[in-house]
């Protein structure tokens, strides 16, 4: 496809990156993973592993779901992910909530692993842009 995106068990997701941690970007209600589309280049050259930018299920290309609830949402994500995935979320809105559902889903370990947040930093006098930060390698 032209932009990037493959389909995936009914899900348009962009993905780069290779390794772990697994960065998942979820879009808020109403929106697709091209939100976090200014993001791609910077998580190429920044995020030490694999990323994914899905458009969650009744938005953008993909499926509808016969039901919407956060647990369906986070099932049809879960079948983006490999068994073992150690995943970091980023979910705006709806993403959030569903990242959540995703965690109580999958059993997930809650970790309090400093080193991806402490790569980036505030970009200062922004209101809420995100930089490498100056410590990182």
């Amino acid at each position: 496809m032209t932009d990037g995106a493959a389909t995936r068990n009914g899900v348009r997701v962009v993905e780069g990156g290779a390794g772990q941690p697994v960065l998942l970007l979820m879009h808020g209600m109403g929106a697709t993973g091209d939100v976090w589309r200014g993001w791609y280049d910077l998580l190429g050259k920044q995020w030490p592993g694999r990323w994914l930018a899905p458009d969650l299920p009744g938005h953008g290309g993909s499926a509808r779901l016969d039901r919407y609830t956060f647990e369906s949402f986070a099932a049809a994500i879960a079948g983006l992910l490999d068994p073992g995935d150690r995943v970091v979320v980023l979910g705006q809105s709806l993403g959030g909530a569903v990242g959540l559902a995703l965690a109580g889903m999958v059993g997930a370990q809650p970790t309090a692993d400093p080193e991806p947040a402490a790569r980036w930093e505030r970009t200062p006098g922004s209101a809420g842009r995100w930089r490498p930060s100056s410590g990182s390698a």
